[in-house]
């Protein structure tokens, strides 16, 4: 069980996306095969006769929303409507506050999030590209599955050393055929030096689901959990699993996020982890949304710097 002091801490609670349940009364081969078929990412469509973004202004260009204010400080309301108010279970807001925000389009369906760090480049987590049909970029929208650019993929790579039944190294890139035009709406974000501390406040965005049972929201929701301690977080996963090299390994390659006892959900699969405008994280796994001691687990940008400059063309300062 892990425990947070962190006395500036502010939680937004039931936030996007979870990823699995496991029930703990299964086999071993069991455990494992459900773990594989739940993690991946979870595909949501659209009801046909879903209304939730009608009245949402769209912006195509640098023009600031509702009346003049920053757009940094507007979200909307359930009925569509840009409101400063916060909504329980995080923030509904535009691309602009987090514009390096990118979805991963599979078959014409999001699937999973990214991060923009270069005109051409997105980094995303491994797990989202096992098995991966026909994919696209979309970037500089607010929206589920509209809106905004779309860039075909030209290539992917999955880290060389990812493992899939621990999500060990599980970080990937993806390259869109043309350029990505920058402006208010699209923008890159770069990628931290350092490893997040204990108490830092993760920014988290997305467009998943606030429930088990739940339709994720058409639009773009924000939120922000603290980092915890990392030693306390591999403790709580290996008295969950109590095997050492199996599921439930946090690695340090991983950290970690969330409090105890809250019924917190992960970000999109694949999207920002983000503290102080610099990315820190990939959304990579965690143990169903809302349970005692099972933090969210992210995989760690700042070990993959140089694998990221050696195989892309962004350029990271050491």
């Amino acid at each position: 069980m892990f425990k947070l002091s962190c006395s500036t801490a502010q939680i937004s609670l039931h936030v996007l996306l979870f990823f699995v349940g496991i029930n703990c009364n299964t086999t071993d081969q069991q455990q494992e095969d459900r773990w594989t078929e739940n993690s991946l990412f979870e595909r949501v469509f659209q009801p046909e006769n879903d209304t939730s973004d009608e009245g949402i202004y769209e912006p195509s260009d640098s023009t600031l929303l509702g009346d003049g204010k920053n757009p940094e400080e507007l979200a909307f309301d359930d009925n569509g409507q840009v409101s400063k108010d916060g909504i329980s279970g995080g923030t509904f807001v535009t691309i602009r506050t987090v514009p390096y925000l990118a979805q991963l389009i599979e078959d014409g369906n999001q699937v999973c999030g990214g991060s923009i760090i270069s005109e051409k480049w997105i980094l995303t987590a491994a797990h989202c590209l096992e098995d991966a049909g026909e994919l696209e970029i979309r970037t500089g929208s607010s929206l589920r599955n509209k809106g905004g650019k779309l860039y075909p993929v030209a290539e992917y790579i999955v880290h060389e050393n990812y493992t899939k039944v621990t999500f060990d190294n599980d970080i990937a890139l993806i390259k869109v055929n043309k350029s990505i035009e920058f402006n208010e709406l699209q923008q890159v974000i770069r990628i931290s030096y350092r490893e997040p501390k204990t108490c830092d406040k993760l920014q988290l965005s997305g467009f998943g689901k606030e429930g088990q049972d739940l339709p994720a929201p058409n639009r773009l929701k924000s939120a922000q959990v603290p980092v915890i301690d990392h030693t306390e977080c591999k403790e709580a996963y290996k008295q969950l699993f109590l095997f050492e090299d199996y599921i439930g390994k946090v690695t340090d390659n991983m950290f970690c996020a969330g409090t105890e006892g809250d019924d917190t959900c992960q970000g999109d699969s694949g999207g920002p982890a983000v503290v102080n405008d610099k990315l820190v994280g990939v959304v990579s796994w965690g143990i169903d949304c809302g349970e005692s001691g099972t933090p969210g687990v992210y995989t760690k940008v700042r070990n993959y710097r140089k694998w990221i400059a050696d195989n892309s063309d962004v350029e990271i300062k050491y």
